[in-house]
């Protein structure tokens, strides 16, 4: 074994020597390390760097890549002449950090960012030829959604692909003229931006070599994008912020804090049985690259035992290789016989049951049975995966010489290069794959084996975000998690961890910002626990707070604990703002108190005298108050009452359309209730813009006028209700055209239950080639029903 290792590292070391890239090597060692000095996480590796036995001796990747048979020529080819290239991930609070740490240290002038030029793209150019144009902003809206979501549609793609758009433009002579404009336009430079990672380092001045300008911020970028700035033979570094990374920090630091343990990450087990066992079960909200929805289903199909498995998860995952699940998973379990063309072929593709899901398997059968070098493999894999059918030609005749050169038939041969034309072209990079599988199975044992700390900060983390944070506060819950509220006595910046349970962090408090929760902090270390509203006030630096803070805390319940009428606080928030002013005058000026000091005003405010007599909130204002601090309801719900009726008669939630693919629709019954409504009045008739949340989030709800005109006087009720629907996950967000509403508390009356019924073995849908079977709703309750989705017909089974 060491002299495997030996060999290896000699042979990049010749490569890496003979190419001059030694002094590139050692300045991404030399930032790594000092951010790991400066207590900065960052990631195991990223890309085809992890293949380097070279980058993992410098500390640069901690992936080992001959444990996980990964290829040095991925990364460096012998037979190109590319510069390397190493992404390098550090936590998203560090990652400024380190770029500033370069920039002092090889000179301002040498240092910047690099430009990147964004072009006008078929929905952005019809918007800005319609708006130059003077047409009104619904009607150019409306043809831009006309054209499909995809980042690489034209228009004369869209006119081709999308009839709905192709008859619009005939109809509308206006919509013609604009498309027209637009497609003259279509692909030229909007604006110069900052690349979101790409960093340039010079031996000399950077003007020596590229033109250089600022970015809308006043930082110096190149004027070049990265191709040309490559081409002037500088290097690029890119610098990501990864957000799991500071998840993973956050929670080592609570494990250490409340169990004294100091967890060292690259020496945790790799094959910890309730990490799996969390898996199987598909308990991956937080899971880095396991946790959206489609993926956490293909995760308990697999029941991933091994880090190998979750690699290949990664993987698999992808919009080509995600044909391969099916046959994986029948491997994986016997259902289906592995076979090999050649004996000498196991070797490469054992851990994935006969499957070539990643490239280097490619590159290392067709050195295998061709003959190639590895440096070669790699130039046949690029060629077939850009579909250069010329270059492939070429290789394959190569290809089938050195097969028959090794004595291999030539039926055999053209068999094996069938399956390499095949897999080549949605193989994944296995260096990027091993490095993110590792992440993930990290952040999967912290959440098996240090459930509340690691949870809490995947909340941290998502606070910033009230659409992604209610669904994981909810997840939380649904884990046999409490939830505590904010407490001005208790909470933190963060979520923490007190007593088992999850304390809710004042960072997600709406109005309330770094400055003020750092003065509240501070107040209570030096002056102990808050007595009251007038005693935070005396205390807690004004500068920092103003009413329109205070309103939040109070509404939030940030308060409760001191006096739980909320009502009675917001009632006396303006006398006891009067008060605190006046006596910080008073302090400045030398003055004592007209209540005696401290204690007079803590007394007050603890018997309620500098408080108006006021009723507490009933049970609704104060969800309402609680909707306004976060975003979302904490404490309860509306909908919680009614969870069999929910679970019974929906089928989708706002978080399970927001996973789906942008442009996917489906028939659905959702539970919700109406948070905003807006009416328009339109050449049809009156319609509705609803704003609907379920438990999981919000989304627009559109009611025309026939519907409207049955549940006018439901719609603008406060009462729960069912929508039933056509439901789509649109780049805005998620919508619903409503077809149908019933009272939730009546739908035992009025409605018949869903009978949801789904494939016994998941379907592919041939036109999205992802699994549906969420989707596949039978409503006729029966196994001679046909699949709505994918048309199969049973057997089946209830959802």
């Amino acid at each position: 074994m060491r002299a495997e290792y030996e060999t290896r590292i000699d042979s990049e070391l010749e490569l890496i020597t003979e190419r001059g890239f030694a002094a590139y090597l050692l300045i991404v060692q030399d930032f790594m390390n000092w951010a790991r000095r400066h207590d900065i996480p960052v990631g195991p590796g990223r890309g085809s760097a992890a293949g380097s036995l070279v980058c993992y001796a410098l500390g640069i990747t901690d992936i080992d890549p001959l444990r996980y048979g990964l290829l040095f020529e991925r990364f460096l080819n012998p037979e190109r002449h590319d510069n390397p290239d190493i992404d390098c991930d550090f936590c998203a609070h560090g990652r400024d950090r380190v770029i500033e740490y370069v920039t002092e240290k090889y000179g301002k002038d040498s240092v910047c960012q690099i430009g990147t030029f964004a072009t006008l793209k078929a929905k952005a150019v019809v918007r800005d030829v319609g708006r130059a144009l003077g047409y009104p902003y619904a009607e150019v809206d409306k043809v831009a959604k006309l054209i499909p979501f995809d980042p690489k549609i034209t228009i004369a793609d869209a006119i081709e692909k999308n009839s709905e758009f192709r008859d619009f433009i005939e109809e509308n002579a206006w919509a013609r003229e604009l498309t027209e404009h637009a497609k003259a336009l279509e692909g030229l430079t909007r604006h110069i931006g900052k690349h979101a990672a790409g960093v340039v380092i010079a031996p000399a001045p950077l003007t020596e070599f590229v033109p250089l300008t600022r970015d809308k911020d006043g930082h110096v970028i190149t004027q070049w994008d990265m191709k040309d700035v490559e081409a002037a033979k500088l290097i690029k570094f890119d610098f990501l912020g990864l957000k799991n990374l500071t998840i993973i920090d956050k929670a080592l630091k609570l494990i250490e804090r409340n169990h004294g343990v100091r967890i060292d990450m690259d020496a945790i087990p790799m094959d910890d049985a309730k990490t799996f066992e969390l898996l199987a079960k598909g308990h991956t909200t937080g899971v880095f690259q396991l946790e959206s929805g489609g993926m956490t289903e293909v995760v308990v199909r697999i029941a991933p035992s091994s880090v190998d498995e979750i690699i290949a998860l990664v993987a698999l995952y992808r919009p080509g290789p995600m044909r391969m699940i099916d046959d994986y998973i029948a491997s994986k379990k016997g259902e289906k016989t592995v076979t090999y063309e050649l004996p000498v072929l196991e070797k490469y593709l054992k851990e994935t049951y006969g499957l070539m899901v990643y490239q280097e398997q490619v590159m290392q059968v067709v050195r295998e049975v061709g003959g190639f070098s590895l440096g070669a493999s790699d130039l046949l894999r690029r060629a077939i995966g850009k579909k250069k059918r010329e270059q492939v030609e070429q290789f394959r005749t190569e290809f089938l010489d050195g097969a028959a050169n090794k004595g291999i038939s030539r039926d055999k041969a053209e068999k094996i290069w069938d399956l390499i034309d095949k897999f080549a072209e949605y193989g994944f990079n296995k260096s990027h794959s091993a490095a993110y599988g590792v992440l993930a199975y990290q952040t999967a044992y912290l959440k098996a084996n240090y459930p509340n700390e690691y949870m809490a900060a995947v909340l941290t983390m998502n606070s910033d975000n009230t659409d992604k944070l209610y669904p994981k506060i909810n997840e939380v819950r649904e884990m046999g998690m409490e939830i505590l509220p904010p407490d001005v006595n208790r909470s933190e910046r963060d979520f923490i961890v007190e007593d088992g349970k999850i304390r809710f962090g004042l960072i997600a408090v709406k109005n309330v910002g770094e400055g003020t929760i750092q003065a509240l902090v501070h107040a209570r270390e030096e002056h102990g626990e808050f007595q009251g509203l007038f005693h935070f006030l005396e205390h807690v630096d004004p500068q920092h707070v103003n009413k329109r803070v205070m309103e939040s805390l109070i509404k939030g319940g940030c308060f409760d604990k001191i006096n739980p009428n909320r009502a009675q606080l917001l009632a006396g928030l303006d006398a006891a703002l009067e008060h605190a002013s006046r006596r910080a005058k008073e302090r400045a000026s030398g003055q004592g108190s007209l209540f005696g000091g401290m204690d007079g005003a803590v007394g007050l405010d603890q018997a309620g005298d500098a408080l108006p007599d006021t009723e507490p909130w009933t049970d609704s204002e104060q969800l309402d108050g609680e909707k306004t601090a976060f975003g979302f309801f904490l404490t309860g719900h509306p909908l919680r009452q009614y969870a069999s009726i929910i679970k019974q008669y929906t089928n989708l939630t706002c978080a399970g359309l927001k996973d789906e693919d942008f442009g996917t629709t489906m028939e659905a019954t959702m539970a919700v209730i109406i948070s905003g409504r807006r009416f328009i009045d339109t050449v049809r008739g009156r319609m509705a813009i609803l704003e609907a949340e379920d438990l999981t989030g919000t989304f627009e709800a559109v009611v025309y006028s026939d519907v409207l005109a049955r549940h006018d006087a439901l719609i603008r009720s406060e009462e729960p209700i069912l929508l039933a629907g056509t439901a789509e996950n649109q780049e805005k967000g998620p919508r619903m055209v409503v077809k149908k509403i019933v009272p939730l508390a009546e739908a035992q009356k009025n409605w018949e239950p869903n009978s949801i019924f789904v494939c016994r073995e998941p379907k592919w849908h041939k036109a999205r080639l992802r699994c549906l079977k969420r989707y596949c709703l039978m409503r006729d309750g029966g196994n001679a029903g046909r699949c709505s989705m994918c048309g199969c017909r049973g057997p089946v089974k209830r959802c």
